[in-house]
This record gives structure tokens, sequence and C-alpha cells, in this order.
């Protein structure tokens, strides 16, 4: 979900190798990405839908999910910079 995209004329380390074969492993690749559990798609929908404005009250989820998503909110801000 917060991998940046992909740019095949920067790949270092290739040793040689094709670019389909760097791809076929590498997790910018959205077919060889694991796909994000239904929590962790739960968690982004959430932040989605903050970020149009939508509002949430505080008992709206428990704390380890506010936990998680501020952890999650974490990681995009660190990704954005």
């Amino acid at each position: 979900m917060l991998t940046p995209p992909c740019n095949p004329d920067q790949a270092e380390g290739c040793d040689g190798r094709t670019i389909r074969e760097l791809c076929r492993g590498c997790g910018k690749n959205p077919a060889a990405r694991q796909k994000a559990s239904p929590y962790a798609a739960s968690l982004f929908r959430v932040h989605l839908l903050q970020d149009a404005g939508f509002r949430f009250e505080n008992d709206s989820f428990g704390l380890g999910f506010w936990f998680d998503l501020a952890i999650l909110k974490q990681k995009i801000r660190e990704q954005e910079k």
C-alpha cells in the first residue's frame, strides 16, 4: 500500500539481470506484493475517510485500533518526506 512506484531505469545492483527478472521479485511490483489483510485495509479506509473530513467518535473503535491507525499515519508521513 505504501510502496512508491518503481523506476526500472534506476535499478541498482542488477548485475546484468533483465528488468523482467528484477521486477518479478520486487516489492514494488503489484503482482509480487503481499495483499493487505482485511484489518490493514480497514485501517487505511478509516485514514482515507478522515483525510476526506469524515469524523469518528472516540468510542467508534477500540484503543488498539486507534493506536494502529496512529502508526499507519506515522508511516504514511514518513513515506511522504
